[in-house]
């Protein structure tokens, strides 16, 4: 599926195609193996042998095809460990503690804002920050309470890759669409876009997991968090996926695509699915919490990425 779109004052070429975004690795599968361990733990313990016992047959036939998408494989075997552990969300105890451990570093971070030289390149890194709330995979925050203590360690880090000077020249007159990743890290989030609106974008739009899926931020979250005082729109993926299933994301999320002028993708699954596609101006604003992430958009691991792709 193609499209051209002219928008505004700024000439936005939209394509894209259901093709190569990142390669799953080999390092991709025992993480991804730990993560279905600590999920069924989340729930049901009891179940553990025959969980990891089906999700290693679903991922050996995943394998065995060509050039199989990392995420698209993720969003297999996770449905596969839902399904077992009758579960359709183990991460909701979680997710609820994350949003409220990082509510309450609002009134710290708005401190530190009023004296802040540049405030959207803080703001991007906190909302990166905020992406190590991920949890059940190494590179992240294992537990909810460490993302205070944590937290002005990783601002310290600033980033490893620095392209926010040409992020912020999209965001005058703009068409946004900003696709969101975890609980926790969408509080952070909300604070970046009420600061890129005093740029005066044309118009903001939110997406959001379109079913519960590991710790990512659904239209529940968002609603709760009140991130409609700060968008135009809400809209979700539409399905249950890691990241991104362009073949099932709906007619709403397709039109917000072909009127976008600059996308915001936060998170290493938005970003294995969103990579490699056509879809540019974009810009990515991740933890790259492992090295086939890292080496894909040209950073180290752990580096705070904020990577434009023009």
């Amino acid at each position: 599926m193609n499209a051209v779109k002219k928008a505004g004052k700024k000439s936005f070429i939209y394509t894209y195609i259901i093709a190569t975004p990142m390669k799953i690795k080999p390092e991709c599968v025992p993480c991804l193996l730990n993560r279905v361990l600590y999920e069924t733990n989340l729930v049901a313990p009891e179940r553990g042998i025959e969980v990891m016992a089906r999700c290693c047959n679903v991922l050996s036939n995943e394998l065995k095809k060509p050039d199989r998408v990392s995420s698209e494989v993720a969003t297999k075997v996770h449905g596969e460990a839902y399904r077992i552990i009758g579960n359709q969300d183990p991460y909701r105890e979680l997710k609820r503690a994350a949003n409220a451990s990082a509510v309450e570093m609002i009134p710290e971070i708005e401190e530190k804002l009023k004296n802040c030289k540049d405030a959207l390149s803080f703001l991007m890194l906190a909302a990166i920050a905020g992406n190590t709330l991920d949890f059940g995979i190494r590179g992240a925050l294992s537990e909810v309470t460490t993302l205070k203590t944590k937290f002005w360690d990783m601002i310290a880090e600033g980033f490893g890759v620095d392209d926010t000077k040409k992020i912020i020249s999209y965001i005058p007159n703009g068409n946004i669409l900003y696709f969101t990743d975890n609980c926790g890290e969408i509080v952070f989030d909300k604070l970046l876009i009420q600061e890129l609106r005093k740029l005066h974008p044309e118009r903001i739009t939110l997406v959001v997991k379109g079913k519960p899926i590991l710790s990512d931020a659904t239209l529940e979250d968002a609603l709760e968090l009140k991130m409609d005082e700060v968008v135009d729109d809400i809209i979700t993926t539409n399905g249950f996926a890691v990241g991104l299933n362009f073949r099932d994301m709906g007619a709403a999320l397709t039109s917000k695509l072909k009127d976008a002028t600059f996308v915001i993708s936060k998170g290493m699954a938005n970003y294995e699915a969103l990579s490699e596609t056509s879809i540019k101006p974009i810009a990515y604003l991740l933890k790259a919490k492992c090295r086939p992430v890292a080496e894909s958009i040209g950073a180290k691991a752990g580096d705070n990425v904020a990577r434009i792709v023009e």
